[in-house]
């Protein structure tokens, strides 16, 4: 281990460098240290990128898109999500002969959302700029403004790249975070961290696949 629960860390910096360290001070002093307030900013984060993707102002007005965000996304996506997600990943890593409680592999889970939820300020320029038209597929004000001045068209591609790339990043480097935090707290390598969270993300997707594949088949008809 890197260090003794007796040194105190401040989580919310050393979680970034130091995760195995970070997870198991938080194991020893509080298990609970923040968990559902990780989960809620979690779920505002996907809530806000789904709204964008899905273009969700076509539907609602806008104060409607972030009241939908602020309730579904903090419920289903944040806590629904933390419970879930944890439960499977202190079952996967049992079968895996890892030691680690749910309290513990909970708190791994959660604490290795926040460079998703970090990655949440990279909305903040394209809302900005874009307003209400963030979450439309219309996007009249921005057609406007470009066709009077192309030096628009740049900002929107650096806006565009910025988000691009810095949602790469930061989610590779949660999954570091998490095969860390999960392997500290079942007791094994980082490798079999990293399987933890791969196997059941293997298991979804060839569940989906069949599913997908039949579905296909039944509505082709013999």
């Amino acid at each position: 281990m890197e260090t003794q629960a007796s040194q105190p860390l401040n989580p919310w910096l050393s979680i970034w460098f130091r995760p195995r360290a970070t997870i198991r001070y938080i194991v020893d002093t509080d298990p609970a240290y923040r968990v559902h307030l990780l989960a809620v900013l979690y779920g505002l984060v996907q809530g806000l990128d789904s709204a964008i993707n899905r273009s969700l102002g076509d539907l609602f007005p806008w104060y409607g898109v972030l009241l939908l965000v602020l309730i579904v996304g903090s419920l289903v996506g944040g806590l629904l999500n933390l419970y879930v997600g944890s439960a499977i990943l202190w079952w996967v890593g049992r079968k895996l002969e890892g030691g680690g409680t749910f309290d513990g592999v909970r708190a791994a889970y959660a604490w290795s959302l926040l460079p998703v939820i970090a990655g949440g300020i990279f909305f903040l320029p394209y809302i900005l700029l874009f307003r209400g038209e963030s979450f439309t597929s219309a996007t009249p004000r921005a057609d406007a403004i470009l066709s009077q001045n192309s030096a628009f068209l740049f900002i929107m591609i650096a806006v565009g790249i910025w988000m691009v790339v810095g949602s790469i990043v930061l989610t590779i480097w949660q999954l570091v975070i998490l095969s860390k935090t999960l392997a500290e707290v079942h007791g094994f390598s980082a490798w079999r961290g990293l399987l933890t969270f791969l196997i059941p993300g293997i298991v979804v997707f060839i569940v989906l696949f069949v599913f997908l594949a039949l579905s296909h088949a039944i509505y082709i008809g013999p």
